[in-house]
């Protein structure tokens, strides 16, 4: 060990060495699932997942690709009885939901020298969740209340980044600078709709009307971020070292 280590403490000391080029060379995988139950079937729950990299000693380049199918369903049932009024409010409730989530991404590295390396890195995706809720009211009067979200197609998320990073003889020393953007689009729809039947007075006399709910609520999103970090590392001298940056954020 250097002079700055002490051989003789009771904690060891690892130097580890690596040495570039040791895994050259082109790798991938596929991985495909599915699955089955009494609630749906692989037609609703699947996905295929595929990762490919290449290794060069000038550069590395890697690609993701994920697609992913999701379904659930909930049933559930409620009872309240009040003592006092002697009302009842009895319902049965079953909810569906689905998560169709694509996403791709591409990447890479190049190694300009052993001590500075330029990464970049570009991902799309596409993340989705649907959901139905149907609730069967039997007392006091029976209706059916439908609500839930359904969101477009067209959403995504894309992300880049784009760095830099130097390091030095020193390992004390280091820099390292990168920009990067995130922009994307959600849109969804909320809807409920019921039938309910309310009770209201009209010249003492109690009545009962239909009352049809049907109301839909669009929502949309868009954002669009910049982040800029950049961090600068040395040592002044053996028991200290200086360290500034930045971080900025555009939203």
């Amino acid at each position: 060990p250097g002079a700055k280590y002490d051989p003789e403490g009771m904690a060891g000391i690892i130097n580890i060495k690596l040495k570039k080029g040791a895994y050259d060379g082109l790798n991938g995988k596929i991985k495909l699932n599915g699955r089955y139950n009494d609630r749906a079937s692989i037609d609703k729950m699947n996905g295929f997942t595929t990762f490919l990299n290449y290794k060069h000693e000038k550069y590395n380049l890697f690609t993701t690709l994920n697609l992913k199918n999701r379904f659930s369903k909930r049933e559930s049932w409620r009872k309240t009885d009040y003592i006092t009024t002697n009302q009842k409010f009895y319902y049965d409730s079953i909810k569906e939901s689905t998560k169709p989530n694509k996403s791709f991404k591409i990447g890479g590295e190049y190694f300009l020298s052993n001590q500075l390396t330029l990464n970049t890195e570009l991902s799309w995706g596409s993340y989705l969740n649907n959901s139905n809720n149907n609730q069967i009211i039997t007392e006091p009067n029976p209706y059916i209340k439908e609500s839930g979200k359904d969101e477009d197609k067209g959403n995504y998320s894309i992300e880049g980044v784009l760095g830099i990073a130097k390091s030095y003889d020193n390992p004390d020393k280091e820099l390292n600078f990168e920009i990067s953007f995130d922009q994307g689009r959600e849109e969804e729809l909320s809807f409920s709709s019921s039938s309910d039947t309310i009770y209201h007075t009209i010249n003492n006399e109690l009545e009962t009307e239909k009352i049809l709910i049907n109301d839909s609520t669009p929502v949309i999103e868009e954002y669009n971020r910049m982040n800029i970090d950049f961090s600068y590392r040395t040592p002044i001298n053996e028991k200290s070292k200086l360290e500034f940056g930045y971080d900025g954020r555009i939203v």
